[in-house]
């Protein structure tokens, strides 16, 4: 051991470890809401039989492929943080994320029938 390590006292040590591991985080990307965002115009527009959006299962596609990205990057920062996923908690978590968007389409989807 060089002379240098043994002057850095063991809670020094176990410090510097501490910060030196990486957890992993993926954090807001624009890049990744602006693709959801073009594949779902392509669905839409797909749907309303626009000249521009023939292919739009393509949006379908991109659009899963991006949620299981995101998905599984969730999970990992979980299982970073923790050590272990909760299924239960990840459930609530996008229980509650997506609630209310269902609930204000509930409400208003008898309006818009007639």
């Amino acid at each position: 051991m060089s002379e240098s390590a043994l002057l850095i006292s063991p809670v020094e040590r176990e410090l510097e470890l501490e910060s030196s591991r990486r957890v992993f985080r993926l954090g807001k990307m624009a890049a990744l809401d602006g693709l959801r965002d073009i594949s779902i115009l392509l669905v839409i527009g797909h749907h309303a039989r626009l000249s521009f959006s023939r292919g739009g299962f393509l949006g379908v596609d991109v659009f899963f492929v991006l949620s299981g990205f995101l998905i599984t990057a969730l999970l990992l920062q979980e299982w970073d943080t923790t050590g272990s996923i909760s299924l239960k908690r990840f459930y609530i978590r996008r229980g509650l994320r997506l609630l209310p968007a269902l609930v204000t389409l509930l409400a208003f989807l008898p309006t818009g029938s007639w």
